[in-house]
């Protein structure tokens, strides 16, 4: 069990569900509480597991009710219960116990299956059926959880803010002024067929279909006998007794009236208008159930005649959508095909940019191989024209050189012949007498020799 401690006043029991809204199905019973402090009350969580119990405290405590307040949520866990009762009771439990019906939706409430809420008039609803429930009254006793928490406000005529003669309904809590002021109760009743009405400042009941009051009957501790309630004292704004006379008189008044109710009313008589009321009572709750049972038929037909045009007009926008999308998904898929073909280009593009870069590459080396290749070519011509000269030159001296080794041998030759020969001395002493043909073709000869010499 975790207590939340001095949660403030402002926050209905519908707000406090709203804020522990994701762990309210981990929760089998909540309780609202009296704190002793004005303007907070207590709320006691019985939770279904003691793991979800430690997480709510972990995770809840020490938060913000909402962004707008400073309060903040005391988590704790409830060390244990003191129960004090001077009745005297038998605790012992039966086997078979009837479960209790909500009073909203009339289902039975099993803690083990719903979330069960007591709130402060010990009313007890599922959480679901009093989340809907618009307003902080009871749906039972319209008991009101602001007007006790809170300052307390001066009742008034919804309609005309008067605050004398009021009386309120019984049916629906709706407070209007009587009929001496502008009769606005009588008014609610003229339009919602509410029968019952109870004057605040007395406590009379008024049938507005019988005209009259209505015998509120109470059951006499001494006898059990049924005896009629007599009307309170009027309170005044302090809280006091207005006149102390007064109720001196209507206590002796009622002690009288309850014993000439004993000596003068039978059984059958009492019985007889305990049934009368409490037929009439039912008769007017079934007439009420009735009349609210078509107001719900007719906001049903109302919201099914919504819900139809809701659902064709998204049925509608649905279709449209899905069109669009499957237009967006035929366009996606050929933008897709465009981009792989895209893709593929691109791919065979940079294949060919790499060979054309090779080839690039390749002829940009073959240039420079051919540029030195040129460049050897060229030093080689010049070399070779330079071997060239030299080689003329050096067959120039060659053929000189030829010229004057047969000039030679044949000088040697001639003197070794002559030397040899017998008339040697006559021809070294002799003389010899060249033609002109020979002296020709000699210096012919000899500038023929001179020219390859040059």
């Amino acid at each position: 069990i975790v207590c939340v401690l001095a949660v403030p006043s402002y926050m209905s029991t519908i707000d406090f569900l709203n804020f522990v809204g994701p762990i309210r199905k981990y929760v089998s019973h909540f309780r609202i509480i009296n704190d002793t402090l004005p303007n907070r009350f207590m709320v006691l969580m019985m939770f279904r597991k003691a793991k979800h119990a430690y997480d709510f405290v972990n995770h809840y405590n020490g938060i913000q009710f909402n962004s707008l307040e400073p309060e903040t949520c005391h988590a704790v866990f409830n060390k244990g219960i003191i129960i004090s009762s001077s009745s005297q009771k038998d605790l012992t439990k039966s086997e078979q116990v009837e479960l209790p019906i909500c009073p909203v939706c009339l289902e039975r409430m099993d803690a083990s299956v719903t979330g069960l809420l007591t709130i402060l008039c010990q009313h007890t609803f599922h959480c679901h059926c009093l989340s809907k429930w618009k307003g902080s009254t009871c749906p039972v006793c319209r008991y009101s959880q602001k007007s006790f928490l809170g300052n307390d406000q001066q009742n008034e005529c919804s309609s005309c803010q008067s605050t004398e003669n009021l009386w309120i309904c019984l049916i629906c809590g709706n407070i209007g002024c009587g009929r001496y002021q502008q009769a606005h109760a009588y008014q609610h009743f003229l339009e919602t067929n509410h029968l019952y009405s109870l004057e605040i400042e007395t406590q009379r009941v008024w049938d507005y279909a019988g005209d009259g009051y209505v015998h509120r009957l109470i059951q006499n501790k001494i006898d059990g006998k049924l005896v009629e309630l007599p009307s309170p004292v009027p309170i005044n704004e302090d809280g006091q007794s207005s006149l102390l006379l007064q109720q001196q008189q209507q206590q002796q008044s009622q002690q009288q009236l309850a014993n000439d109710m004993l000596t003068q009313i039978n059984n059958e008589k009492i019985n007889y208008l305990s049934t009368e009321y409490n037929d009439l009572l039912t008769s007017q709750l079934e007439s009420q159930k009735f009349y609210f049972e078509n107001q719900m038929e007719d906001m049903k037909k109302v919201f099914n005649v919504q819900l139809h045009n809701l659902s064709d007009y998204y049925e509608n926008i649905n279709m449209e959508k899905s069109k669009e999308i499957s237009e967006l998904n035929e366009k996606l898929k050929r933008e897709f095909n465009q981009n792989q073909n895209l893709e593929k280009e691109k791919n065979d593009l940079l294949k060919e940019k790499k060979t054309m870069e090779k080839k690039i590459e390749r002829s940009e080396n073959l240039k420079k191989e051919y540029q030195e290749e040129k460049l050897l070519t060229k030093v080689l011509l010049e070399n070779q024209s330079k071997l060239k000269s030299l080689v003329d030159e050096k067959d120039k001296e060659i053929n000189d050189l030829k010229e004057q080794v047969r000039d030679l041998m044949f000088y040697l030759d001639a003197k070794s012949k002559v030397e040899n020969c017998e008339n040697k001395e006559e021809i070294q002493n002799g003389t010899i007498v060249v033609s002109e043909e020979a002296s020709s073709s000699s210096k012919k000869k000899k500038k023929t020799k001179n020219k390859k010499k040059k």
